[in-house]
């Protein structure tokens, strides 16, 4: 279903501001179906929250026809905006996001033969259990492998995965 152009998105600040510390999978009433570009591929797979963003930008360029480097610019424009809110809500100690950051890094690199990945999106979930994490990496013009599960174990998907999904729930 393709949204017309009345179609309204919220804001994603709404949802993290005092909201909840998950991410909605049908973000205004919007259930696009998502025709992905090379580059937008893995993000959008990876989390429908922001293929609902996306999904919305690519129904109104198919109806304008406006040209590629316009809507390129529209896509980085919007991920830049969800990765600042995303990494706002993280809310561990700076050694320990480090040591993360490091490990996951290495990881990335291993998996993508040492390409640098050009974008990486964290989300933390919160909740009685704990916290779980959410990984989205994306690499220019490749789709990173990148394994993405919460604390309750649930893998939302794996993108050319060449190992088995590592769970970081406790117990």
């Amino acid at each position: 279903m393709e949204a017309d152009e009345n179609t309204s998105y919220p804001d994603p600040a709404a949802y993290y501001a005092d909201g909840p510390a998950t991410l909605p999978n049908n973000v205004g009433g919007h259930e696009g179906v998502y025709e992905p570009d090379e580059v937008m591929d893995g993000i959008t797979r990876a989390c429908s929250w922001l293929q609902s963003l996306i999904s919305g930008i690519e129904a109104r360029r198919r109806k304008d026809r406006c040209v590629e480097t316009e809507c390129y610019n529209v896509h980085k424009a919007r991920l830049e905006t969800v990765k600042t809110l995303l990494m706002r809500k993280l809310d561990y100690e700076v050694a320990a996001r480090q040591a993360y950051e490091q490990k996951l890094t290495s990881t990335l690199e291993q998996r993508l033969g040492g390409m640098e990945a050009t974008l990486m999106l964290r989300i933390t979930e919160l909740d009685k259990a704990g916290s779980g994490l959410i990984e989205i990496a994306d690499t220019h013009h490749e789709q990173a492998a990148v394994v993405h599960i919460d604390s309750f174990g649930r893998i939302f998907e794996r993108v050319h995965a060449d190992e088995p999904a590592e769970s970081h729930s406790r117990g």
